[in-house]
């Protein structure tokens, strides 16, 4: 996918189902339950059950979805719900090229209230794989989960939050878990929605609280963190034994092991031959010999093998996640619920005043609009930085010349709606209990007139234009039919507005009849001296072949021109252009020979 992509084709093409694919997900991540891996019904889509969606030549009851993410690493969406997290995301992903998620659903049956089985989808497979970019070579990151394993006996139930999976990672994470872990092994893994969530993890807590006790004796840094108050637990005879006949070959005295002997006692006898000290405090001007820290680094292990020998195995389970793999997790999460704004074909009725309702965000104007009075009342001395439209009859290279300022929201939607043709200027109030007041000037500055009295083409551009610009760097924005109930004029100028928010660094996806839109795209493309603008845009054409639908990308040249024009791509108007000309030749034919 480009900046740009248009989906254009016949109705019942398949348009809808690139674009449902993608709010599926969304709805799933925004509204479903974290156990359910999609959310077929919900407040964006209702789909109904599987059955109902699945093609009938499909072969199997399997639908498979796969999607590829490049993070924005500068702009992290939102606080992901927790202090901290935000920057957390940002750190993990500082060298990730991609976030590639891969999941297979298979059919199952349940019954409902009354007894009828029903349909649903069931999370068989997921996995998803961190990339990094090739600088430093580093080897792809992976968590994948695997269903039927829910009844296996090493599974603890009760332990993982949701359905249990048979869980995979690669060396790298594992690795990574082992750190602090003592003879690790992966026993199994759950979901939140769709992308995998916890692993359950069994190791032997008794050798971690060995090698913790083996750091603490073999360390003199009063900064050191440990669990519980580890320096008065007692040690073992037969690991002060071992610590005795180390110190014999260093000539020291020996600990008596007659009495007990705690951790701190030991750790105070150890540091001179260490750290050349006292062992009362670790001084920051002692420069540490190689022959130092090797010494320290073969006492610890025989600390901590002296400790495994003389305790007995104590298995247990934690559950816990891949640094880089759960910021990949929340990454894509995230990106779904706040980094994908979408706008229905059907705006919400224009009214006098606007009721109050909760709002979900504070930015986002709804799926048909009808938030856009309170969003905009909110935010309207807001800063966004945003490019400007260009001049009336602007034919330049638009991309090379775009100004870009940072401008309140209400400037900036004026200045886009005066270029658009549709208000010269606007603003919301508040109404108190009833609600909030929206007003536009089409004209004469001082007149301001509700949107029940002016055209409906305010009330489709409005909201398009304040979720727009208000959508964070990164977004992916999705308008079906944006020109419904447009003139002609304010189509092609819609194509500069979606140029200007592509160069602002937001992604469309726009299913579209308009040919208006497309010509003034391909007009921009002939004037712009760069192959950006080319680059930019990419406009997909869907068909039917075969009761099966058909993607197929419309090329464009750097003149504007179609070098493969599909059948039936905005044809019909020269088609009808074509028989007119004919039909009029033909008449002034028939005349002249009467």
């Amino acid at each position: 996918m480009s900046n740009i992509n248009i989906l254009a084709g016949a109705n019942s093409s398949g348009k809808s189902t690139v674009i449902q694919s993608i709010l599926l997900l969304k709805q799933t991540v925004q509204y479903g339950s974290p156990e359910r891996s999609v959310a077929l019904n919900g407040p964006l889509l209702r789909m109904g059950e599987f059955t109902d969606i699945r093609n009938f030549e499909a072969e199997g009851a399997n639908v498979g979805i796969e999607f590829e993410l490049a993070p924005d690493n500068e702009n992290a969406f939102g606080s992901l719900g927790r202090s901290g997290v935000r920057s957390f995301v940002t750190s993990e992903l500082a060298d990730v090229a991609s976030l590639a998620v891969e999941m297979e659903l298979g059919q199952v049956y349940a019954q409902d209230i009354d007894g009828a089985a029903k349909s649903q989808l069931e999370l068989k497979h997921t996995n998803i794989r961190v990339k990094f970019n090739n600088s430093e070579g580093r080897e792809p990151l992976y968590y994948s989960l695997v269903a039927n394993t829910k009844d296996d006996p090493n599974l603890i139930s009760g332990l993982l939050p949701y359905d249990h999976y048979e869980a995979r990672i690669d060396y790298f994470s594992k690795e990574q878990l082992e750190a602090t872990r003592p003879k690790l092994e992966v026993k199994g893994g759950s979901t939140r929605h769709f992308l995998p969530d916890y692993i359950l993890l069994r190791y032997d807590a008794a050798a971690q609280r060995a090698a913790e006790l083996a750091a603490f004796m073999s360390s003199n840094s009063a900064s050191m963190l440990t669990r519980g108050n580890i320096g008065e637990e007692v040690i073992p005879p037969a690991v002060v034994s071992a610590i005795n006949e180390w110190l014999s070959k260093k000539k020291a005295a020996l600990l008596d092991i007659r009495t007990p002997i705690t951790a701190n006692q030991i750790r105070h006898r150890l540091a001179p031959f260490l750290y050349g000290g006292t062992g009362q405090r670790l001084s920051s001007l002692i420069i540490r010999s190689d022959k130092s820290r090797a010494d320290e680094a073969i006492l610890r292990t025989l600390l901590a093998e002296a400790l495994v020998a003389n305790t007995e195995a104590k298995l247990t389970y934690d559950l816990d996640t891949p640094r880089s793999l759960k910021a990949g997790s929340d990454y894509v999460r995230e990106y779904f619920r706040q980094g994908i704004r979408y706008l229905g074909p059907l705006r919400d009725a224009p009214r006098p005043v606007y009721p109050l309702e909760a709002l979900e965000s504070t930015t986002d104007v709804g799926y048909r609009g009808e938030h856009t009075a309170a969003v905009f009342q909110l935010n309207s001395e807001k800063s966004v930085h945003c490019h400007l439209p260009p001049d009336e009859n602007f034919d330049g290279d638009f991309l090379a010349y775009a100004r870009h300022e940072r401008l309140t929201l209400h400037d900036a939607a004026v200045r886009w709606l005066g270029y658009l043709g549709v208000a010269e200027e606007v603003k919301a109030t508040d109404s108190g209990v009833f609600g909030n007041r929206l007003q536009v000037s089409t004209g004469n500055k001082d007149r301001w007139h509700d949107l029940t009295n002016v055209g409906v083409g305010v009330s489709q551009v409005l909201p398009l234009v304040v979720t727009s610009l208000l959508a964070p760097v990164g977004s992916l924005l999705i308008f079906e039919q944006p020109e419904l109930h447009l003139h002609p004029r304010v189509q092609a100028r819609l194509a500069d507005f979606f140029l200007a928010l592509a160069l602002d660094g937001k992604q469309m996806l726009l299913e579209t009849h308009s040919e208006y839109l497309i010509d003034r795209l391909r007009l921009r493309i002939a004037l712009s001296d760069k192959e950006t603008a080319r680059e930019m845009v990419n406009i997909l054409f869907t068909e039917k072949q075969d009761a099966e639908s058909r993607i197929s990308p419309v090329e464009v040249s750097e003149y504007g021109a179609i070098s493969n024009w599909p059948k039936d791509f905005f044809d019909q108007s020269q088609k009808d252009v074509a028989r007119l000309l004919k039909a009029a030749a033909a008449k002034r034919a028939k005349k002249s020979h009467r």
